[in-house]
């Protein structure tokens, strides 16, 4: 059975092993990331920096989280910049011509300096996961993403085309794929102190609330939206339901999702931590 420990623990908490423990979540990511064995570093540093993007000069870390308005986000914080609109080229994912920083140094200075707040976005688990097999194995439209996630939760492409199958699957999985990886831990939520998670069910809230912290025009960027892709098969087993709330059960927890596949609004529009 996939347990929601295995990529954070398995693969970074060994680096802790060597030092005491820490006390606070800043501690945490100090010492995971500055480990002496260059192997943990290398991987703890580059496992971050490929989810935290952040903008410097509006004192904001985006932690990333696909199937979640990512695109959108990322889009709106690199046009915020004042010179976004002239080196914006369409790809949110363009870090190489991105005001946006990844590296986890500079991430690291900006919390020791206390000077960036740390924001996410959060999905319905249910809602999520429907999108994600829609977008990535039922479109298709990135062949080699398609292949990773098949191999990772060891399916065939015939078997993927089958919803409750693909949702069977994901308890037997170790899933390292952001797209299906439980939320808590794209956002590292046992690293980071955010100031606020926002709800993709209310984005006019959690927009609003990064208007409060600094300049923000919300841009819509949704190049993976799964709307237009109907007629298929959305209909849950028991047995798929209760795959889905056990890889899944922290992200129901802490971000209050209902486990009633038919309630899909959060109990909050706003997460404050």
């Amino acid at each position: 059975m996939f347990k929601a420990s295995y990529y954070y623990r398995q693969r970074l908490d060994r680096i802790l092993l060597r030092w005491s423990k820490p006390t606070t979540n800043y501690e945490k990511l100090i010492l995971k990331g500055y480990s002496s064995n260059s192997r943990e570093r290398k991987v703890f540093q580059t496992a971050f920096s490929r989810s935290a993007v952040l903008s410097a000069e509006a004192g904001l870390c985006y932690m990333n989280n696909p199937k979640a308005a990512c695109s959108t986000i990322k889009a709106s914080l690199w046009l915020s910049h004042p010179d976004g609109a002239a080196s914006f080229k369409g790809d949110p994912g363009d870090f190489r011509n991105s005001p946006l920083i990844r590296d986890f140094r500079d991430v690291v200075r900006a919390i020791r300096q206390n000077e960036t707040s740390f924001i996410s976005c959060v999905r319905n688990p249910f809602s999520r996961l429907e999108s994600a097999w829609k977008d990535k194995l039922l479109a298709g439209r990135e062949p080699e993403l398609k292949a990773l996630i098949l191999r990772d939760l060891n399916i065939s492409e015939v078997e993927a085309g089958d919803f409750n199958k693909f949702c069977r699957s994901l308890d037997a999985a170790k899933i390292p794929n952001p797209h299906v990886r439980p939320q808590y831990l794209n956002i590292w939520d046992d690293v980071i102190d955010f100031r606020f998670i926002g709800t993709l069910e209310y984005m006019h809230e959690f927009f609003d609330a990064i208007s409060e912290i600094t300049h923000f025009e919300p841009y819509s960027w949704a190049p993976h939206s799964t709307k237009d892709i109907i007629g298929v098969d959305l209909s849950l087993s028991d047995e798929a339901v209760d795959n889905i709330l056990t890889v899944y059960a922290q992200d129901f927890e802490r971000f209050g999702y209902s486990k009633d596949p038919t309630d899909r609004s959060p109990k909050e529009k706003l997460i404050r931590i």
